[in-house]
């Protein structure tokens, strides 16, 4: 029988408000450590970017660029507001500077992916030193390259923390959230930005999952591995070798609908996420038995709020689809292998510990 998810919603402790940001401290205090250029001159000396040919002009153009989008910024942020990047805007700032180099230049897509590679490029960028904390002070514009990995860099800025962890993970995923608010203050209205905020979150998903398991892959290097080649990345996101059959790890964002179900193919795998639509997601004895028929054997799901309803309220999404399913058959041996089928995110890399740390002949996903 089918009950209301809201019945069996439990209290977390309370966690405290993630607090809107203070643009014009947040300004000073990135100068101040060196999160961004002070002065174009030490922009240009860290600038490696030398085009030849035709398109030798490209690295003044680009240094002018930086020099006139800088200077709106900073007089922005020093009123405690950030500068629009829609592309009217950038033009505008563009046309109106008063660098004769650029007065005549367009907002070109070489220009934009130039700026979003080595301005506001994310702390991947290895082949220039690039700012993305530069990116906290703009809006209705997403920056940087990759964008997942920008977002999670301001985030953890914003935090005064250095690196993923199974401590801040929650928090950081509140953060980002909060921080795309702040950034799109209108929403964002077109088919492109809609669809660009959700690969975004998709990103930032699977790197917070990454930094939980980051301890582990270097541990293990040879029997965890993240899934990037085309061939296979369909399985899953992750697979970690076990027996009879390689354990698969598929990371979805804050909706699971029917994008989990495509990551099975049968396969033994593992879902995670930090969903947010317990009922919409998870609720009811013919969507578990699906999620089982795909392959999965367990779904993570956050034991702590990930939105601002949550948050509020002082729920999270474990607690809902855990107490749903409460006292019915499905609870007493979820996912056949005698273990619970929905578990706590905060368990993930408990459970990966304890089943990596067996030798590859005792690993098995059938007792998992």
């Amino acid at each position: 029988m089918e009950r209301d998810l809201e019945e069996y919603s439990v209290k977390t402790n309370s966690q405290k408000f993630i607090m809107p940001s203070d643009i014009k401290k947040d300004f000073e205090r990135a100068i101040a450590e060196g999160k961004i250029p002070a002065n174009i001159n030490e922009f240009t000396n860290n600038l490696d970017y030398n085009p030849r040919g035709k398109h030798s002009n490209r690295r003044e153009i680009l240094i002018a660029f930086y020099e006139c989008i800088f200077e709106v910024i900073k007089k922005n942020a020093r009123s405690g507001e950030r500068t629009s990047f829609q592309k009217n805007d950038l033009q505008k700032i563009i046309t109106e500077s008063h660098l004769p180099i650029l007065r005549k230049q367009k907002c070109e897509k070489w220009l934009l992916d130039k700026m979003n590679d080595l301005i506001f490029g994310s702390s991947q960028n290895k082949a220039s030193k690039a700012y993305p904390i530069l990116g906290h002070f703009i809006k209705n514009f997403d920056p940087g390259n990759p964008k997942g990995q920008t977002v999670i860099d301001i985030a953890l800025w914003c935090m005064e923390q250095h690196r993923i962890n199974g401590d801040n993970v929650f928090e950081l995923q509140l953060k980002t959230l909060e921080l795309s608010k702040e950034r799109w203050p209108e929403g964002r209205r077109d088919t492109s930005s809609i669809q660009a905020g959700k690969s975004i979150l998709g990103e930032t998903s699977e790197l917070m999952v990454m930094g939980m398991l980051s301890d582990l892959v270097k541990k293990y290097p040879e029997d965890l591995i993240r899934t990037q080649h085309d061939n296979i990345s369909a399985y899953g996101d992750f697979a970690a070798f076990s027996l009879p059959w390689n354990l698969w790890i598929s990371v979805k964002s804050g909706y699971a609908k029917e994008r989990l179900f495509a990551s099975g193919y049968r396969n033994p795998i593992l879902g995670i996420g930090f969903f947010q639509d317990p009922e919409g997601d998870f609720k009811g004895e013919i969507r578990l038995r699906n999620y089982k028929l795909a392959g999965f054997i367990a779904i993570y799901l956050p034991d702590k709020p990930v939105t601002e309803e949550q948050l509020e309220n002082n729920l999270n999404t474990f607690d809902a689809v855990t107490g749903y399913f409460e006292g019915s058959e499905s609870n007493t041996n979820p996912n056949g292998n005698g273990k619970a089928f929905y578990r706590p995110i905060s368990q993930f890399a408990k459970d990966m510990e304890s089943l990596l740390e067996q030798s590859r002949n005792n690993r098995f996903t059938i007792t998992f």
